[in-house]
């Protein structure tokens, strides 16, 4: 059975009225904007551990077609964020490669990086503290399949 996942609108410093606050599970998530994250409730990863609650930052530029053929997904290295737009600003923008007004990108940040997906700097549910050293070890497959569910 896939997990559901919650996602908020985007988040701003002025964003009052959120159904969750991703700066509550994670101090960095505040430091790009509009971003959205999904909540994946149970993610098993590689190593055998289990996450709950598991927080996925993502960004999105364009619009969806109706028959959702025009999804562009762009993967970022580990220490960056989902904000493909700052560290590949020639690439993305109208004129460009990755023109939103024809592509709907979309970029997942990357698990275990800080910048709002679930992390050594992440509340963990269970311990209500950062994960910190006690982050499980996570592989390339985990974050795939965790970006999968975002995507689905």
């Amino acid at each position: 059975m896939e997990p559901k996942v919650v996602t908020t609108p985007p988040v701003s410093a002025d964003a009052s009225n959120r159904t969750l606050d991703p700066n509550s599970l994670n101090p960095f998530f505040s430091h790009v904007r509009d971003q959205q994250v999904a909540i994946i409730p149970s993610f098993t990863l590689d190593c055998g551990t289990t996450l709950t609650h598991a927080p996925v930052a993502y960004k999105t530029w364009g619009a969806l077609s109706s028959d959702k053929n025009n999804v562009i997904l762009v993967c970022h290295a580990f220490s960056g964020s989902a904000d493909a737009a700052e560290w590949w600003s020639p690439f993305i923008g109208p004129g460009r490669m990755l023109d939103p007004r024809r592509w709907f990108i979309v970029c997942c940040n990357a698990l275990g990086s800080p910048y709002g997906t679930a992390s050594p700097v992440t509340i963990d549910p269970t311990t209500k503290r950062t994960y910190g050293a006690s982050f499980p070890r996570v592989s390339i497959r985990d974050s795939v399949r965790l970006h999968r569910h975002v995507l689905d």
